[in-house]
């Protein structure tokens, strides 16, 4: 059967506005998207000293029709503490979030990052800036030290010249550390000679420490890194069982390092060593191995760590 046309008119209407009507009724938001105003964006505290502690406010306005809740505020560094005033904003209301930055061992230009976690906003959320300048009585040459990989047990000396870029009667020189010296040397008016010593602990992994220098009301903080590698140099990042054996070349990368053991893991795998040869045989089924099997080399000394290596065995 065919409406006449102003029936059909009227039908099309009520269709219409029983659509628009459906958003609120079911919980949608009737006023857009979510949006929250942040003012400023970016905050600039301008040229401090380096160690001064910073304080930062940044106004928000929850401008769209619905509520929007704050679920985290995070800085990007450990040296960045941020919160927010409230968790929650109605439409229209205002709240702050506060921020702190801990500037000690920093100089020269910087900016820090806040996030903003929100449950309207994306997954990276809502950034910040603070930028300023961080001004120091004291500049290192180079700003900092990067030893590379080195041998656990090595002993290094580096010499930094230090510019004074304000007058700095004395000067506080303290290491920072395990294993690390640092004195002062040929000191004048103008810069100094800060000499570095380094004796490397037998620990693996990248290691971080450095000298604070004191003077001029302000701290400079020199960092001193490098990297222990793991203690074998390995001939496959795997150990592969075919018919029932397998192969791998473990040699100690550092003098001083040895093999201390092999730890099979309760695995039906032998072992057998021929100076930096390792021959493994399967006992029993490949069924016995489980997915996701590892044996481990432990060192000497076994503070290096033990390297864990995957193993598979292959069906013939």
């Amino acid at each position: 059967m065919t409406l006449p046309a102003p029936l059909r008119v009227a039908l099309w209407a009520a269709l219409a506005l029983a659509a628009s009507l459906a958003g609120p009724l079911l919980g949608e938001p009737a006023g857009g998207e979510t949006e929250l105003v942040f003012t400023p964006r970016t905050f600039d505290f301008g040229t401090v000293r380096s160690g001064t502690l910073v304080r930062a406010r940044f106004e928000v306005v929850n401008g769209s029709e619905v509520p929007v809740r704050i679920l985290g505020v995070h800085g990007t560094c450990g040296c960045v503490r941020a919160t927010a005033s409230s968790s929650y904003l109605e439409p229209g209301a205002k709240g702050t979030i506060d921020a702190i930055v801990i500037t000690e061992g920093r100089s020269g230009p910087q900016k820090f990052l806040i996030r903003v976690r929100t449950d309207e906003a994306g997954e990276g959320g809502t950034r910040l800036t603070l930028t300023g300048d961080l001004r120091v009585a004291l500049r290192p040459r180079p700003p900092r030290v990067i030893l590379g990989a080195v041998a656990p047990g090595s002993e290094h000396t580096i010499d930094v010249r230090v510019e004074k870029i304000e007058p700095v009667p004395g000067v506080a020189v303290t290491p920072r550390g395990d294993g690390i010296t640092a004195q002062a040397l040929d000191e004048d008016e103008t810069a100094f000679t800060l000499r570095v010593t380094v004796k490397v602990p037998w620990s693996r992994g990248r290691q971080r420490t450095g000298v604070t220098l004191g003077g001029g009301e302000s701290t400079t903080w020199i960092p001193v890194v490098w990297q222990v590698l793991p203690p074998f140099e390995l001939s496959a990042h795997e150990i592969e069982i075919r018919g029932g054996r397998g192969e791998l070349t473990a040699k100690p990368r550092w003098p001083g390092v040895t093999l201390a053991r092999i730890d099979t893991r309760g695995l039906p795998i032998t072992a057998t060593r021929d100076g930096d040869r390792i021959t493994f045989a399967l006992e029993g089924s490949a069924l016995d191995v489980p997915s996701g099997a590892r044996i481990e080399l432990v060192p000497e000394p076994a503070t290096l760590g033990s390297v864990s290596i995957p193993l598979h065995v292959r069906p013939e």
